[in-house]
C-alpha cells in the first residue's frame, strides 16, 4: 500500500460509497496526532468526533483497529472544514 501524506491545507472528496454520486469535498484545518485514539478522544473531547463519550468511542474504533495496531503505528485525526 502506498504511503499518503495529509497536510492542513489539503482538500479531501468524500463519496458516499452506497451513492457515489454523493460527494462532500472539505479542507484540512487541523492535523491531531496520538498514540491511541483513546487518547485522541480524551485530549480533544469526545464531542469533535462524533461520540457520545470517550468509552463509546473506544469500543467503536476497536472494531476496526486494535489497541496493539494502534500503539505500533500511532494515530491521527483529521479536523476539516466543508468547502
Amino acid at each position: 500500500m502506498q504511503s499518503v501524506k495529509i497536510i492542513v491545507g489539503n482538500e479531501i472528496i468524500f463519496t458516499n460509497r452506497e451513492d457515489t454520486s454523493q460527494t462532500i469535498r472539505v479542507k484540512v484545518t487541523r492535523l491531531l496526532h496520538g498514540k491511541t485514539f483513546h487518547d485522541l478522544f480524551v485530549h480533544n473531547g469526545p464531542e469533535g468526533f462524533g461520540g457520545k463519550g470517550v468509552e463509546w468511542l473506544d469500543s467503536q474504533i476497536q472494531e476496526l483497529y486494535s489497541e496493539a495496531d494502534q500503539r505500533r503505528n500511532g494515530v491521527v485525526g483529521i479536523e476539516f472544514e466543508i468547502v
